[in-house]
């Protein structure tokens, strides 16, 4: 995985609580499936700022996913939606994009997290799987052709979050002892 250094990057290092330009850094330490839990998490959270609301909606607790009619309803609901929306925007056949003006900063910074994460988690899988031999390997095609090889590209104003796994491999409490 190559590495990229830019100034909002390294606004956050590990021994830095404050980078002297007013932010604020923490360290947050999850499994792997509170890892995908998040991307799941920032990628919807994205995706209602741009006006995809129907990846949201999927979580619904429905009896069974996709039931029938569902397709006609989110129709439905995207007309009503679509008469508040920005351009009329129906969620579905439009939507606005992560870079537009009016997208809100909280979803911006939502693609951020959730384009770290996926990248992070996705190098750590090539590297379980024997596709690649480490993190810092490069990136071997065709086997790792999809997007969530690429280096995050920021769209927020806030740095790039820093991912990077446990250096034990062992949980830590949330105090950040090691837990028994």
């Amino acid at each position: 995985m190559e590495s990229t250094t830019n100034d909002s990057s390294a606004a956050c290092g590990q021994s830095v609580l404050t980078d002297g330009l007013g932010i604020t850094c923490y360290t947050l330490t999850v499994t792997k499936e509170q890892a995908q839990t998040l991307i799941q998490a920032t990628e919807i959270l994205a995706r209602l700022g741009i006006g995809q609301f129907r990846d949201a909606l999927e979580c619904l607790p429905t009896r069974e996913f996709l039931p029938e009619g569902w397709s006609e309803d989110m129709d439905s609901i995207g007309q009503l939606l679509s008469r508040h929306m920005i351009g009329g925007i129906d969620g579905y056949r439009s939507s606005l994009g992560i870079h537009h003006n009016d997208v809100r900063k909280e979803a911006k910074i939502a693609w951020d997290l959730y384009q770290v994460l996926r990248h992070r988690l996705s190098w750590d899988r090539a590297v379980r799987e024997g596709i690649v031999e480490s993190a810092d390997s490069p990136r071997k095609w065709p086997e790792m052709m999809q997007t969530h090889y690429d280096e995050p590209m920021k769209v927020s104003d806030q740095p790039l979050a820093i991912v990077m796994p446990n250096a034990s491999g062992k949980p830590t409490d949330a105090a950040g002892g090691r837990s028994a």
